[in-house]
């Protein structure tokens, strides 16, 4: 198991994301683990940098790229702060 930030993921590779801000951490008495209420996860697609074809407004946007492994569907991630990436 290995934590990860946005900018360190292997396009191809299955990650359970948790929000630090939102998602609630439980540690198991009996055992000291720690486990999260409900992770995602997303298999990581691709990273995507566009550019404004207008002069004045040529600021790089970058989208992350993900694949729902429940529904199969795509999803494009809203946010990128706060959120955590661990290698499953």
């Amino acid at each position: 198991m290995s934590i990860k930030f946005i900018d360190e993921l292997t396009p191809g590779t299955t990650y359970a994301v948790i929000d630090r801000k939102k998602d609630q951490f439980v540690v198991d008495p009996s055992s000291d683990d720690i486990t999260v209420s409900v992770p995602d996860r997303l298999l990581y697609m691709e990273e995507k940098t566009t550019v404004s074809p207008y002069v004045h407004t040529q600021i790089p946007k970058t989208r992350f790229t993900f694949q729902d492994t429940n529904t199969g569907d795509n999803v494009s991630l809203k946010k990128t702060h706060d959120l955590l990436f661990i290698e499953s």
